[in-house]
Order: C-alpha cells, then structure tokens, then sequence
C-alpha cells in the first residue's frame, strides 16, 4: 500500500486530518506502519475514484472490489476521468 501517495493525492495530511478527525499521530503510524485500516480506505475510494487504487493498495484486493464495482462510484470515476481528459481554457490561450 503505498500510504504516503495516499495522502498526497487525497489532498494532504491537514485534508485529511480536517476530513476524518483524526490526529496527526494516527496519520504519522499509518505511513509509518503503511497501512490504512480499509474504512478509511473505502472512504478514500468513495471520495477520489478517479485515482488507480490497484496501483495505490499494490492490488486488486477483492476486499475493495465491492465499493469499486459500485455503480454510483463507477460512474463518478468517468466523470471525472472525462473531465481531466478536458483542455483548460488558459491551457489552450498562447
């Protein structure tokens, strides 16, 4: 699991901390141990399906494959995916 791009791409520690109400040092042992106890997984996956969670857990573990199977939360990740794909306006001015 790679726990600190996790974290990274959720948005960061203090994110994270606001988000779920957890303490620093909760954060810090995870990293430390890499392992994020799989409700807070779930709530990750639920909030940025967007992400390649195979690559992110080091797996296709079937103990997540529920919530990425999902129908609301397959739908959510093209979205997403859709409008990443998407040109930014100031991107395309010279």
């Amino acid at each position: 699991m790679k726990v600190r791009e996790i974290f990274e791409l959720m948005g960061g520690r203090p994110y994270i901390m606001r988000l779920t109400d957890l303490q620093p040092a909760r954060l810090s042992l995870m990293a430390t141990k890499n392992h994020i106890p799989s409700h807070w997984v779930r709530l990750f996956i639920a909030l940025r399906p967007e992400l390649d969670w195979t690559y992110l857990l080091d797996s296709d573990s079937p103990k997540y494959a529920e919530i990425r199977a999902n129908s609301f939360i397959r739908d959510l990740r093209a979205q997403r995916m859709r409008e990443a794909e998407k040109p930014r306006v100031a991107e395309m001015e010279p």
